[in-house]
This record gives structure tokens, sequence and C-alpha cells, in this order.
């Protein structure tokens, strides 16, 4: 016998219910992960001032502070790691601003010199080696046809267009000077999500840059929440990562970002940052962060790492003060520190820097 209208009507409806019940179980085409900008809660823009902190107010607020964010209600973390700053306007003080504005006014100056570090990658993956025996001039010629990365160390002699901001002015922050970089690129870069151990001045001089930051209470090198990845013992058993080297969260794409297989990421709190030319950011260590800069606009930055001190030292202060000097210039050129602390090629014990030539408060970008 053929089947009532009220079976077809029952088939029907089933029909339309295993359909739907499919729709939602299997992965389409058109399914979309979110990138690592849309994951997670969004606390807002780091904190943003047009003055440097004075050196006390940095060790006390920005580097062992409780608060992210100085909006945030007291107890939010629980441990004291400082907070991101930046300082809008910071860079643009420096020679470097005005000296490396063109690659032609680069080449004709600097040409020669050499670079310690060139990456053969913009995206960074940890699993290429770079050059070291370039020099500048070659790698003007080339940046901008390939995706070839400076991430050298300045040479001396631009070293001299670099200033520590005068909040490391004294302290004790120049006892333990680790290391400085040039970052350099036709844009388009984008690093694995980190952390560094010691504190970072970053200043940007040409270009822009896009970060996130998250607090270091969140630094849990989980690798079944949040995908962290151990390079070295990553290369000795899976051949996706034979060449790794370092640590970071290595197991996620963060332009698709698969929160189901990797759920933490779902709850992880972040701030943001947008860095200009002319600025400078403050950043203590330990603080897990992702930068990118965008395609085809020409970036160059540079930072230092340091190890802040354990106990803030007046004495630096007062004897700068005691020779005239105004704590708020731009007193201590790159070139003028003796880097290399923690290093063990180099069995530096302690750093210090001379004063170079100072920039007062008053001093234009003409006369730089």
């Amino acid at each position: 016998c053929e089947p009532s209208q009220r079976s077809w009507r029952l088939m029907a409806a089933v029909c339309c219910l295993v359909g739907a019940l499919l729709a939602l179980s299997l992965p389409t085409a058109a399914a979309k992960l979110p990138t690592i900008w849309e994951v997670g809660i969004n606390l807002g823009h780091v904190e943003t001032r047009h003055d440097a902190p004075e050196p006390k107010e940095l060790f006390d607020v920005y580097i062992n502070g409780h608060k992210g964010h100085p909006d945030e209600k007291d107890g939010k973390w629980t441990s004291p790691h400082g907070r991101v700053v930046l300082i809008k306007g910071a860079a643009a003080r420096m020679p470097a601003f005005q000296k490396w504005a063109t690659d032609e006014l680069l080449l004709e100056t600097y040409g020669k010199e050499q670079l310690d570090q060139v990456e053969t990658e913009k995206q960074e993956t940890r699993l290429k080696y770079p050059h070291d025996d370039w020099n500048l001039a070659k790698f003007l010629h080339q940046y901008n046809k390939s995706d070839i990365y400076s991430t050298t160390t300045p040479p001396r002699k631009m070293q001299d267009d670099l200033y520590l901001l005068p909040s490391l002015n004294c302290g004790g922050f120049q006892k333990r000077i680790q290391s400085s970089v040039l970052w350099f690129s036709s844009g388009g870069t984008k690093s694995v999500i980190h952390s560094d151990g010691g504190f970072n001045q970053h200043c940007m001089f040409s270009g822009r840059k896009r970060w996130i930051f998250w607090h270091p209470t969140q630094h849990t090198r989980s690798e079944k929440e949040l995908g962290w990845l151990d390079g070295e013992k990553a290369s000795q058993t899976e051949s996706e990562f034979k060449d790794a080297y370092g640590q970071w969260y290595g197991r996620v794409n963060y332009d698709a970002m698969d929160v189901n297989k990797y759920p933490g990421w779902k709850k992880m709190e972040f701030y943001t940052m947008d860095m200009e030319a002319g600025d400078c950011a403050l950043i203590p260590g330990d603080w897990l962060h992702y930068v990118e800069s965008p395609k085809d606009v020409r970036s160059v930055s540079a930072h230092i790492w340091l190890t802040p001190p354990k106990k803030f030292d007046p004495r630096g202060c007062e004897a700068l003060e005691s020779r005239g000097i105004d704590l708020s210039e731009y007193v201590f050129q790159f070139s003028k520190c003796i880097m290399g602390y923690n290093d063990p090629d180099k069995n530096v014990k302690a750093t210090k820097c001379k004063i170079g030539q100072r920039l007062s408060k008053q001093t234009s970008k003409a006369e730089l």
C-alpha cells in the first residue's frame, strides 16, 4: 500500500532534523576559525602616557606593581609583575628617528655596517636559521623583494643614534644590561607567542606594530590547554618540528585558532597595544606577547633588554643631579653602554653606561 499523507509529512520532518544535526556536527568549507585577536577576553589598550616615568616610578609601578592597567581594581592579579606602558613621542626625540627615516639615508651613512642576524622569514616559526654575514647595504637592496627580516644587534655606529629612556637613567637599571636588537623589515611580520625574561625598552622609528599582551600569571605552559611547545624536545620525535628551537605556544595557528582543541585560549585575558613611529614601550619581563606589523609598510624599531635591580638604588640619581643633569634628559646612548649580562660567551658580571651626547628637554627634532 502507498504511504499516507501523514507518513510523508513525518518522513520529511525526520529528514530535516537529521540534516540539521549533520550541519551542526560536520565542519563546512565556509566555517572560519578566529584569529588570535578574536579569542579570549579583551581588557583594552595598555596604559598610554606622553612622558616617561621617573626611575623610581618605573621601579615601583611598572616593574613591581600589582595592576596590569591603572584603571583596574586592586587584587585582579595575585602577583606583582608590573604593567606595560606606551609612551607617545619618546622615540621621536632620538637621532635615529630622522637619521634612519629613509633607506637612502641609511645606505649613505651605514651601508658598510655588518649585521649579525638576518632572518629568512617574516612569520616567525623558529624552524629556520638566519644569515649572519650580511652588511646593511646588501640587506637594503633585497628586503623589499623578499621575506628577509633583520633581527641583528645594532651596529656600533648606529648605536650612537639610540638612547636609554630617562626612566633608566639611574636606580641600578644599567648594571645588568643584556643585549639590544634592530628589527627591520618591509612589513608583514608576525612573531610567535612568547615571553622574555628581561625588561624591554622597545622604540619604533618607522611603520607600525600591533601587540597583544597576557599577564604572566596566565603563562601556564600548558600543552593540552594552550598548545605550549618545547622546540628542542619536539625536534627529537616530531618531524614537523625537526629543526625547532626555544619554547613558545607553537602548536596553535594564530590565524586560525582551534579553541576546541586548545580551550584555554577562550579564557585568556589580554591587553592590546598600537605602536606608531615615534613611540616607545616599556615592557616588564615574563609578560606573554604577540607582535605583528602591517604588510608593505617599512618597519624599523630597536629594543634593549636588561634585568632590573632587586632594590632601587637612588645613589645614581643623586650623582647625576649633583652634576647638573636633569633626570628627564636623554643621557645614555646605546654605544656608551657595556652589554652582555648573562651572556655565557661574554662572561660579563656587571654592565654600565657612560654619559654620552645629552639630549635635553628642549632638543628639537631638527637639531638631531
